[in-house]
């Protein structure tokens, strides 16, 4: 998309992931949930790669999605999601919805990644649930050569960054370095939330800007606009 728009994308990766098996009881934990929440299409990839395509459901388990993109992914698996948020695509837009303002007794099942955060899990806790967490991937750093990308930002080629996770940013400053790190600091970044929008200003980032939804559209709109805001500053 931004090579459509006569712009340069550079690529430098800063997350990996990796599949991990499910525990042993992931199989009899999912087929007895009442509700089993997927948190990001790498939840649906890996979650069907770990059960051989097909999910151990129960005819009434009630499926949610994070998002529409990780509706989209469960849709392309014959799962359809029963609810997804309509607004923002968080844990916080989740527990909004007036489906999980009760949950006493409910199993609910989260399919995640390793780590992460535990919102979610507190939440419907919170409301009666029982909550299990299944993890089928994990986050790495790559095995990325930052050279061109350091040498790009010594010579001032660099016009704006993005960043789509704190880990991914997080794994980015790491592997750039002080020097590199601080040049990117710099520069405009866009953002997918105003979460990430407020941990890369924490992080020394003087232009951090989150995109109205965390689709690659809207991030390209974010740039256009962050860097427009540059060309006319520089003008003025």
């Amino acid at each position: 998309m931004i090579t459509a728009q006569n712009g340069i994308p550079v690529l430098l990766p800063s997350l990996d992931i990796e599949a991990l098996a499910p525990l042993d009881e992931a199989a009899r934990l999912i087929e007895n949930a009442d509700d089993l929440i997927f948190i990001s299409v790498n939840a649906v990839n890996f979650a069907l790669k770990a059960f051989n395509g097909k999910m151990p459901l129960s005819k009434q388990t009630r499926i949610a999605a994070i998002g529409s993109a990780t509706a989209s992914a469960l849709n392309a698996t014959g799962l359809a999601a029963d609810i997804v948020p309509t607004s923002t695509f968080n844990s916080e837009a989740l527990l909004s919805l007036p489906l999980y303002s009760e949950m006493n007794g409910r199993c609910v099942v989260i399919i995640k990644g390793q780590g992460g955060r535990d919102l979610l899990f507190r939440g419907l806790s919170e409301r009666g649930a029982q909550v299990s967490e299944v993890a089928v991937y994990r986050r790495v750093v790559p095995q990325s050569d930052p050279q061109p990308v350091l040498d790009m930002l010594a010579q001032r080629q660099l016009d704006a960054a993005t960043a789509t996770s704190e880990e991914a940013l997080a794994n980015l400053l790491a592997i750039l370095g002080d020097t590199g790190s601080k040049a990117l600091q710099s520069l405009p970044l866009a953002t997918i939330s105003p979460r990430l929008q407020q941990c890369a200003a924490q992080w020394g980032f003087s232009r951090a800007v989150a995109a109205n939804l965390p689709s690659d559209e809207a991030i390209v709109d974010t740039l256009n606009q962050l860097l427009n805001e540059e060309t006319s500053g520089r003008s003025n």
